[in-house]
């Protein structure tokens, strides 16, 4: 059995993003040192239905914190599980939530109460259960990594030009989302009336938006937004960057049932047009 593409493809992107910090042992098996926390390092394992539907596993944790709270096995599998949802990726939030709870190796206060860790990490709950709802109603891609680069889309069925750019902006209080280059978005939109919107957001990357909304166009979408995300590695990769945020959209377009729904609503069309002869 082969670990999955996510699977891989999350590893590299961890190890661009937090070059050195994960080590592997064996097929789904690693060992993560925490990111600015060097004294905290954690055992992983990973059943070889995830990201599908199962969560990954610490197996092992070890510390050298000189601190009096010693953290423990089942308080960082909870933070763990806490990120884990069926068909994406965690070890990113994780990482970023163990970073949020623990002290990193600056912090030189005295010591840590329990009862501190125990507070924060309740409040991660809560904001994992605001964060439940971000996702709903989004197909979302592969990831593409090219030289420390990594661009990932996700699509979603709209009615309303409002209902679009509502949905981006709940995208955008994920941790990992918000640590984007750019979140490059377009949009089209026909009312029953006949009347239509359309419109993009480079976010910076210049001529992406557009070049998003194109595709929709050419491909013939209606009453939907793709939203693309570029994590920049310190690489320049030229217009390589548009074939992968294109790539990347096509990818979540063909996963979803979005084609299936707009070559439907045609050939109803088409049938009430002879109909109408």
């Amino acid at each position: 059995m082969t670990e999955s593409e996510e699977l891989q493809d999350e590893i590299l992107s961890i190890d661009a993003i937090y070059p050195d910090s994960i080590v592997k042992l064996k097929d789904f098996e690693y060992e993560l040192t925490i990111p600015s926390h060097s004294y905290l390092t954690v055992g992983l394992s990973f059943p070889t239905e995830y990201p599908a539907n199962s969560a990954p596993k610490i197996t092992c944790l070890s510390s050298s914190n000189s601190a009096k709270f010693e953290p423990d096995l089942a308080t960082i599998n909870n933070i763990l599980k806490g990120r884990f949802y069926e068909g994406g990726v965690c070890l990113f939030d994780f990482i970023e939530d163990m970073r949020e709870v623990f002290p990193s190796e600056e912090d030189h206060e005295p010591s840590i109460q329990a009862s501190d860790i125990e507070e924060t990490i309740d409040n991660l709950k809560d904001l994992n259960l605001q964060e439940g709802d971000i996702f709903e109603g989004w197909v979302t891609s592969s990831l593409i990594s090219d030289r420390k680069s990594h661009f990932m889309a996700r699509v979603a069925r709209v009615y309303s030009v409002q209902q679009a750019q509502e949905m981006c902006e709940m995208l955008k209080h994920d941790k990992k989302i918000a640590k984007a280059a750019h979140n490059m978005t377009a949009w089209r939109i026909k009312r029953d009336d006949g009347i239509t919107y359309q419109d993009y957001d480079d976010d910076g990357e210049t001529a992406a938006g557009s070049r998003l909304l194109h595709l929709l166009t050419v491909m013939g979408l209606w009453n939907v937004v793709v939203f693309v995300s570029r994590w920049f590695g310190g690489a320049h990769i030229g217009p390589d960057r548009f074939r992968h945020i294109s790539n990347c959209a096509r990818e979540a377009i063909e996963l979803s049932d979005l084609m299936d729904v707009e070559n439907s609503s045609s050939k109803n069309n088409v049938k009430k047009t002879k109909k109408l002869k």
